[in-house]
């Protein structure tokens, strides 16, 4: 006996009709038939008369339903209640890029785990397409994530932020006072570049392709800083979202011409389960303003 052997028998007492208990739990009618046999066999007594009708419950099953009734409204309840303990413990899962985490991550910590101490968090750090795979396996709940083009259709997007692309340069470079600049003009420079999974190095990776370039990099790093120490030392030319750029006084950040602008989102998946905790936070990414500090 189990509790979809229940349900059936309790929605065929109710219809009096196998076909019509198929057509309100959308199963196939031999499921329905099986599960009444098994049931009748398990404990050895008929629970309907066959009637030309339809089926009538026996003495048999009237008393089973009065059962059948009680023990599904008290697993219902016992459902109801594990979900609420369930949602209380569950910690909410974020997982963002590094460069973005730097900008949103205090930001969102200030203003919404601050408020709402009690909801418990677990933050990861990691490459966009592992933080995409993470997601997809259910190992994330959300992720914060920068993106030129759209992201799969499958995945729901709250857009947070837009980030403009810079070069960064010494500041003793000949081009660290333009206003502007294309990537024909550091053609020949050397390029520290994040790694090569990340969105921001693929559109200027792109960049050079559409102008015909092929670009003269030197390394690929996961650190703002080796970047940093090798543009302020003039060695490298690097890329950098605008605000990075603008907010390190040993570079110079140039705006690209023509620009690229990459925009940051809140990301899940469609038909996750979406508990309390997620929900809240949700709500919260709608309506607060990120900056691009």
């Amino acid at each position: 006996m189990n509790l979809t052997q229940l349900r059936y028998f309790q929605t065929v007492c109710r219809h009096g009709s196998i076909t019509s208990a198929v057509e309100e739990l959308q199963v196939s009618q031999p499921s329905v038939s099986s599960a009444i046999r098994a049931l009748e066999e398990e404990f050895g007594v008929p629970f309907f008369e066959r009637q030309h009708r339809g089926m009538v419950p026996t003495e048999e099953g009237k008393q089973f339903l009065l059962l059948t009734d009680s023990l599904l409204e008290h697993a219902g309840q016992v459902e109801q209640v594990m979900r609420e303990v369930s949602r209380q413990r569950r910690a909410l899962r974020i997982g963002m890029t590094p460069l973005v985490g730097s900008v949103i991550m205090p930001q969102i910590y200030e203003s919404f785990f601050r408020e709402k101490p009690d909801i418990r968090f677990h933050i990861r750090e990691a490459a966009q397409d592992e933080l995409l795979a993470e997601l997809a396996s259910n190992r994330q709940d959300v992720i914060i994530v920068p993106h030129i083009e759209p992201l799969a259709k499958e995945l729901h997007t709250i857009p947070v932020l837009r980030m403009k692309m810079a070069c960064c340069l010494a500041p003793a470079h000949p081009l660290a006072r333009r206003r502007s600049l294309r990537v024909e003009e550091v053609k020949d420079e050397k390029l520290v570049l994040f790694q090569e999974t990340s969105v921001q190095s693929q559109a200027v990776l792109a960049r050079y392709v559409e102008q015909g370039l092929t670009p003269n990099i030197l390394l690929y790093t996961e650190q703002l800083t080796t970047l940093e120490h090798f543009v302020s030392r003039g060695l490298a030319v690097g890329f950098l979202y605008s605000n990075f750029a603008e907010g390190t006084p040993n570079m110079a950040g140039v705006p690209l011409d023509p620009p690229i602008t990459a925009q940051v989102s809140v990301v899940w998946r469609e038909g996750g389960y979406q508990f309390e905790e997620m929900e809240a936070f949700l709500r919260f990414c709608r309506r607060f303003s990120f900056r691009q500090s």
